[in-house]
């Protein structure tokens, strides 16, 4: 619909029977509003997924997973003001801004649950606990001085290790991911049969080269 020089759109689409190398759905459905007067375009966008698969995370453990995707596009720069991915292992969020022409800007993140027994042993990982992080990627351009950077922290609630209790950890994080990528970090187990206990490092990895400092 056209109001005034606006432009409203609603659409639904569905996709069904979806494969690829990476991911299966039975189901994806995607409803979405529309909105642009100007250079200002506006978007809503809800949808769900029944049959999930994605990399060897199947159906059973995915279950059904809902998305919502809200903001705006304001000429050449791109606002986020919600992305929200909810399913039975994963709860995450993330907002943010960047500018399409030059590709600056910044995602702030939320990962809510991730739960580590359910996926550990998929991966041949024997751990369990659950999981959670939240942050910022700093987007930028130009030299390999101003590659995106990542800072933020996870944490890790009752991790245990092939059956052995070791603790609440948290693991601090500023680094710059270029070509050879490197940061600070600070590993802290907060509770648990080796708590307290910190570790802190600076590092450069450089290839298959990794180098500490500070440690």
């Amino acid at each position: 619909a056209s109001e005034g020089g606006a432009l409203d759109l609603q659409t639904r689409a569905e996709l069904t029977d979806f494969t690829s190398d990476y991911a299966d759905a039975q189901r994806i459905q995607v409803d979405a509003t529309v909105s642009q007067e100007g250079d200002r375009t506006t978007f809503d966008v809800t949808g769900s997924s029944t049959g999930l698969r994605v990399d060897q995370i199947g159906p059973d453990l995915l279950g059904d997973a809902q998305f919502a995707a809200k903001g705006a596009l304001d000429g050449q720069k791109l606002t986020l003001d919600t992305l929200r991915i909810t399913s039975p292992v994963v709860e995450a969020t993330a907002e943010g801004t960047v500018n399409l022409a030059t590709g600056a800007g910044d995602l702030t993140y939320d990962v809510g649950k991730v739960e580590l027994g359910v996926l550990g042993p998929i991966y041949d990982l024997p751990v369990s606990g659950t999981a959670s992080a939240e942050g910022t990627l700093g987007l930028t351009t130009g030299t390999a001085a101003q590659a995106p950077r990542l800072v933020g922290e996870a944490r890790v609630a009752n991790l245990s290790y092939e059956g052995s209790g070791i603790g609440d950890v948290r693991l601090t994080h500023d680094v710059v991911l270029s070509d050879t990528p490197n940061g600070t970090l600070e590993l802290a187990l907060t509770s648990g049969p080796y708590a307290p206990a910190t570790v802190e490092t600076a590092f450069r990895l450089d290839g298959q080269r990794l180098a500490l400092s500070n440690l």
